[in-house]
């Protein structure tokens, strides 16, 4: 069940969708408590899932896509690699995770959430299989399919996206018989439990805005630049992925970061004789892996404060993923420069 529905919120953000994913954290928590886990590998699920295809974003149109057409090469060129990429996040993701697991399924104890009641403790009752219920599944489902061809053509994720979830509750409530009242009701019971993380949400952003707003990150991309002139190629594609991951802690809106990044090192690439197509990798990688760990990362936060998780349990559950990913990304790169991915 856990890599099924990994690969399925890896494939959603593969297309471009990020912040949109903590719509499904609380999903992924009663997934969890289906299953006898822990509230991380309820966030786990979605936000593992979520990373592995965003940080190779292999169709991503939201990152790929923007950053292609800043340097021109062809709209979603390569996705070969990037796919491949993709899918080794995807594996070591389910490794990591899955060890967990069977180590807390075995003892109970060995939980990094043991003995701490958070807001997704409720007993998940799984009530019985009836007809209404195969409906609302399948309208579900369908909305998931809007949601992804909304990401792809560029739907808007704050009206357009919100508005394909909002019918969706909407249809489901009524076709399993519930009245207006009651689903008012039921919307207000899951929107008392998103407003902790709407709120985190809205501070993480606001560390973000004060960086950029106070000229801290423009100063930080010039002297990295610098620093790659002069370097082997093959330390110098590592020193433009380290680059990307130091901008995305200041950065980390994928699309902002490409505006900010990407009329730097496309030129530098040009010198150091890197493909546009590396440039462009660098960039997906490191805008997207660290997002798990980043203090300020309003879709990270957003999605611990709804499962009631702290920050530094969190972390001690995920660094080691973290730091595989990282190394993943550092083998796929040079792999790149040795197929002399291109176009150039």
């Amino acid at each position: 069940m856990v890599p099924f529905f990994m690969i399925c919120f890896g494939m959603i953000s593969a297309v471009g969708i990020n912040s949109a994913m903590v719509a499904f954290v609380p999903i992924g928590l009663m997934i969890a408590k289906a299953l006898q886990l822990d509230g991380l590998v309820g966030v786990a699920i979605v936000m593992m899932g979520t990373c592995s295809g965003w940080s190779a974003g292999a169709f991503s149109t939201a990152t790929t896509g923007v950053a292609q057409s800043m340097v021109g090469l062809p709209f979603l060129s390569g996705m070969g690699l990037r796919f491949i990429t993709m899918l080794l996040f995807y594996a070591f993701g389910c490794f990591m995770i899955l060890q967990y697991c069977i180590k807390i399924r075995k003892d109970p104890t060995q939980s990094l959430c043991y003995g701490m009641e958070a807001s997704y403790s409720d007993d998940v009752e799984l009530p019985e299989m009836t007809a209404r219920r195969a409906v609302g599944g399948i309208i579900f489902l369908i909305g998931f399919a809007l949601v992804v061809y909304g990401a792809i053509k560029g739907w808007s994720m704050h009206t357009d996206i919100a508005g394909i979830f909002m019918v969706m509750g909407v249809l489901v409530g009524l076709v399993c018989k519930m009245t207006p009242n009651q689903i008012a009701a039921e919307f207000i019971t899951g929107l008392r439990r998103m407003a902790f993380g709407v709120i985190i949400v809205g501070f993480a952003n606001a560390i973000s805005i004060v960086m950029s707003e106070g000229q801290i990150i423009h100063t930080i991309i010039y002297h990295c630049s610098n620093m790659m002139m002069g370097l082997p190629k093959f330390l110098s594609v590592q020193a433009m992925y380290i680059f990307q991951i130091i901008v995305n802690f200041f950065i980390p809106s994928g699309s902002g970061q490409a505006a900010a990044t990407i009329p730097i090192v496309s030129p530098l690439g040009n010198v150091l004789g890197i493909s546009q197509q590396i440039v462009v990798f660098c960039y997906n990688l490191g805008d997207g892996i660290t997002n798990q760990i980043l203090p300020h990362s309003s879709t990270l936060m957003g999605s611990l404060g709804i499962a009631a998780i702290g920050y530094p349990t969190w972390t001690k559950f995920i660094w080691k993923w973290i730091l595989g990913m990282l190394l993943i990304g550092v083998v796929m790169l040079e792999i790149a420069l040795f197929i002399s991915w291109g176009p150039f």
